[in-house]
Formats: structure tokens, C-alpha cells, sequence
């Protein structure tokens, strides 16, 4: 019974489909589908839910590893041995889009990348031998995929460059036909289109439905009592965030004092009557303006059309029609530009200045 290998990418409901596929588990065995834990698969595992860390081990350039070789041989025979009792057997994780990726893609060839990545992708091949493994991805429209993969990166690691270095350094990151192509050498490949599943606002939903069958019932997700909704952080506090990356700050305090700022800024940005300013700078919901955006749509165009033809008809190209809706700004553009970086950072260290005791001598900052 086939394997569905769930690679991403992010920001495509991922968070949202895992955790309904978690809190449902149970009740989609008794309909054939397995997504295993942990202790389904390594003796002494616990019952959480393994898939990102088997990813991250079998990426060849991340470190540390959560699973030796031995571990994953016998995780992947649980897998293949398991699949046989049910219909469906899917393993989920975003982190395997980067397998093969290097931290600092600056330092390494497009040609040296991508022969890591058929590489990394040719040795889960080997690991599954000839199990029915098929790989599915979720495709969003690119050019709101890269504003907002560049707001992640930008919050999730110690990044200090704008959009265009940013763009300049990470494009294998949206190649998705080249990403596709990797592994389709060795899988089967279904790309499925972000905005087609979330049209009846039933992600997760139509997710298992495009792998396991269009028949599933409605009911066989039950409602989430605490539904999570994965929403981005303003982009003010997110540039402000790219400023903090800039401070030589301990790791640990960095977070904490992004946090900090994030809570002033939103606070002022829910009074009754915020002023003109904070309305502004709330407003902010692009990385590039119009007509560079047009420009990077267009120069995506011809690849998307390969992209429809090979894997995944539906792909969408062109502007979303919203943005980061706000209730004083919809539909409307603003771009955050570097001017309006520098007014973000002036309005929150107006609020709070950074203190000198935050701040490290330069050869123990820990970056």
C-alpha cells in the first residue's frame, strides 16, 4: 500500500494539516490510513511525531542529527512493514524540501547544489529500497511564497539582508521545477496547488482527500477545539526583527527582546484610535513594490508554465488579491521599503531604546 512523503513547502498549511492528521490518528486507522509516531517506529520511541526529525537526519548538510544510520534503517523498515496493514500510510515534514540545501548557498555552485540534492534525494531511495513511496508537494504562487519564506527566514534565523540579497542568494529555495525534478528521478511526484485545496476553507481536509481518495467523508477530521492558525507577524516587526539580527545580542535575548517589541507593537496597533503612524507602519504588507513584483512575476512566467505542464496543472501564477488584510487596509499594496525600514526601527527604539548591557563585545557575539 503506497507511502505518501508529504515535502512541502512551508507556509502551505503544513502546520495545520500534521497537527489534524496528529489529533485524528486513531480514528484514520480505523479507516486505513497510518501516520505513525515515533513509537511505532524505533524501540523505546515516544509517541510524538518523528517526521521532521527523520528529515533533518537524513539531510546530508544539517547538523546535529536527531537519528544515526542505524536508527533511520530500522525507522524505515517499521514504515515499510507498517504500510502493508493499511491503505494509506503518509509521512509529513516541510524540512524535507531543504534536504540537500547548504546554510550558506552564497559559498556553493548551482550545479554543486542541486547535484547534492539528486544525491540526498537518491539516498531515501535507498533507504525505502522499493517501497511504493510517493512524494507529494504543495505549491503556493511564488512570488507571495518568496515574500513570505523571506519573513520566516528572517525570524527564524539570525539573517541581516534584505529581500534582494535574500533573493540574489535563495532562489533553489521556489525552484520548484528543478525541486520537482530531484525527485522525481527516483519517486513518483504529485504537486498539488495551495489555493485549489484552501478554496472550501478545508485544508487539511481536501490535503487527505488529494491523497486518499475525493470519496473521504467530512466528518472523518473531527473539528479541532483549538484550531491554530499559523499567521505571520506583522512586517514591521519582522524588519525590526532584521535589525535585532544586526545587534551583536545573545541568541536567547534576541528572541526574548524581539517578543518584547512584537507586544509593544501590536498593543499599540489594537488601541481604539491608533495613530496615524502605527496605522502606517501596520500597513505595511509587501517586501518588494508593485512593479518590482511584476517583474519578478514575469520572470517566473515561463517556469511556471513547465510547472503546469509537468506536475501540477493548477499551479497559480500572478498577484494573490489579498495581502495581510487589516481592517483599516485590505486590498491595497504597501511596500516596506528601506526608508520604511529605518521609520519602523525609529518607532520602536523611540518606545524602547536598546539597553548598552544587551549588547555583547563583538568577539563574543555568538553568531
Amino acid at each position: 500500500m503506497p507511502i505518501h512523503l508529504h515535502i512541502g513547502t512551508h507556509k502551505t498549511g503544513t502546520t495545520a494539516i500534521q497537527r489534524q492528521l496528529q489529533r485524528n490518528r486513531e480514528a484514520l486507522k480505523q479507516r486505513g490510513i497510518w501516520y505513525p509516531s515515533e513509537a511505532e517506529l524505533l524501540p523505546g520511541g515516544s509517541h510524538g511525531i518523528p517526521h521532521r526529525n527523520i528529515a533533518r537526519s537524513l539531510n546530508s548538510t544539517a547538523a546535529p542529527k536527531p537519528y544515526d544510520r542505524p536508527s533511520l534503517r530500522l525507522m524505515a523498515q517499521a514504515i515499510l512493514r507498517g504500510a502493508r496493514n493499511y491503505d494509506h500510510t503518509i509521512i509529513s515534514s516541510e524540512a524535507f524540501w531543504r534536504i540537500g540545501f547548504p546554510t550558506q548557498p552564497e559559498h556553493c555552485s548551482p550545479e554543486k547544489l542541486w547535484q547534492r540534492k539528486l544525491a540526498n534525494v537518491a539516498s531515501i531511495r535507498q533507504l525505502f529500497a522499493d517501497g511504493e513511496v510517493r512524494v507529494h508537494a504543495v505549491l503556493r504562487e511564488r512570488s507571495a511564497y518568496i515574500q513570505s519564506s523571506y519573513s520566516e527566514f528572517v525570524l527564524a534565523t539570525l539573517y541581516k539582508d534584505d529581500i534582494y540579497a535574500y533573493l540574489r542568494a535563495y532562489g533553489h529555495g521556489w525552484d520548484y521545477l528543478q525541486q520537482l525534478q530531484a525527485w522525481s528521478a527516483h519517486f513518483p511526484v504529485t504537486a498539488h496547488s495551495y489555493e485549489t485545496l484552501c478554496t472550501g476553507n478545508q485544508l487539511p481536509l481536501e490535503f487527505l482527500r488529494a491523497l486518499c481518495g475525493a470519496d473521504l467523508p467530512d466528518d472523518i477530521l473531527a473539528a479541532d477545539p483549538n484550531p491554530f492558525a499559523n499567521v505571520s507577524d506583522p512586517l514591521a516587526c519582522i524588519s525590526f526583527k532584521r535589525f535585532l539580527n544586526q545587534q551583536p545580542i545573545r541568541l536567547e535575548k534576541r528572541d526574548r527582546l524581539y517578543r518584547k517589541y512584537r507586544r509593544i507593537f501590536r498593543q499599540a496597533a489594537k488601541r481604539p484610535r491608533p495613530s496615524q503612524t502605527i496605522q502606517h507602519l501596520a500597513a505595511l504588507n509587501s517586501w518588494l513594490p508593485t512593479a518590482e513584483l511584476r517583474s519578478l512575476q514575469r520572470d517566473l512566467a515561463q517556469n511556471d508554465r513547465a510547472i503546469r505542464a509537468a506536475f501540477c496543472t493548477d499551479l497559480v501564477s500572478g498577484p494573490a488579491k489579498r495581502f495581510w488584510p487589516l481592517p483599516w487596509q485590505h486590498d491595497r499594496r504597501q511596500p516596506l521599503s528601506a526608508a520604511e525600514h529605518a521609520n519602523v526601527v525609529g518607532w520602536m527604539l523611540a518606545r524602547q531604546p536598546l539597553k548598552p548591557g544587551w549588547l555583547l563585545e563583538p568577539e563574543a557575539d555568538q553568531r
